[in-house]
């Protein structure tokens, strides 16, 4: 049995994942009270029901999908470009 196997799966609020909600259009900024986690619970719900991935997945697939190196911030750039 693996640590924490026993606990509910969660969206983490990562600066990562918070910068990919952002992106997104989920929420306009960093979350600050009951109106923007329910907002974020919503689209994380929704994600969840269309993937099968629990809370826990789909944050990290967000927080994987921002580039937070160096070199990106430097250039004020990220890799993905807007469609």
């Amino acid at each position: 049995m693996t640590p924490f196997a026993d606990r509910k799966p969660a969206f983490i609020a990562s600066p990562d994942m918070v910068a990919a909600l952002i992106r997104e259009g989920v929420v306009d900024r960093p979350s600050s009270g009951k109106r923007d986690l329910a907002i974020i619970q919503a689209a994380f719900n929704h994600w969840s029901g269309e993937s099968g991935r629990d809370l826990t997945a789909i944050s990290r697939v967000l927080a994987m999908s921002v580039d937070s190196s160096p070199r990106a911030s430097q250039s004020g750039r990220s890799r993905r470009q807007p469609a």
